[in-house]
């Protein structure tokens, strides 16, 4: 009796056991969805990955259109009226009547207005802290020499062109010229910068989604 219930016992558990067949198809189970799992991460990662890299580019291209272009045209029109502003004055001193002294002020007054324009175009766009204190300095130039130039009368029409030419008045225009050269190569650096950054993530994005 006791060996039917022993013969019993050992069937019962050997029915128990996993086939071999089962537990092979378990691990291959387990391995796929670890595979899967791996797969679906990896996808996650990338596609947050050119979330953001869509995102960046998007930034820096703003900051082209947005920034640098309007940047690069506001300064370049800034040395404009600058040199207008300076060439006009030496016409002013060599006028021969007042007719023409009055016509040839109204220009200058004309350029020294679309200068101050754009010195505030400049100080409203976000501009880097490098290319804001440029604007700053060059713009602390430019009203040293309006003030220094501000009272020219011809009374000694001589002395005055000397002055224009060689004096306090040519070194502070000088200083502002040199001002304006470096800001607008900081600015053309800026705009290049940013849309080789732009570009550089734009090339990125076809392998991070591979």
């Amino acid at each position: 009796m006791s060996g039917v219930c022993q013969s019993d016992r050992l069937r019962l558990q050997w029915r128990s056991l996993p086939a071999e067949g089962d537990v092979m198809r378990r691990s291959l189970r387990i391995k796929l969805v670890g595979v899967v799992a791996v797969v679906l991460a990896a996808t996650v990662l990338a596609a947050a990955i050119a979330v953001l890299a869509v995102g960046a580019a998007r930034h820096d291209m703003s900051s082209v259109n947005a920034t640098y272009l309007p940047a690069t045209r506001v300064v370049g029109n800034l040395h404009t009226a600058v040199a207008e502003v300076y060439g006009d004055q030496e016409a002013y001193l060599a006028a021969p009547d007042q007719g023409t002294k009055a016509a040839i002020l109204a220009i200058v007054t004309k350029y020294q207005g679309e200068a101050n324009d754009a010195f505030d175009s400049l100080a409203a766009l976000p501009l880097s802290p490098d290319e804001q204190a440029k604007s700053a300095a060059a713009r602390a130039h430019w009203q040293a020499y309006v003030a220094t130039t501000a009272n020219l009368t011809t009374a000694d029409q001589a002395s005055e062109m000397v002055a224009l030419v060689s004096g306090q008045p040519a070194s502070i225009f000088s200083a502002l010229d040199s001002d304006l050269d470096g800001l607008y190569d900081a600015v053309s650096s800026g705009a290049d910068g940013a849309a080789s950054d732009a570009n550089s993530l734009l090339k990125l994005l076809p392998i991070i989604l591979i």
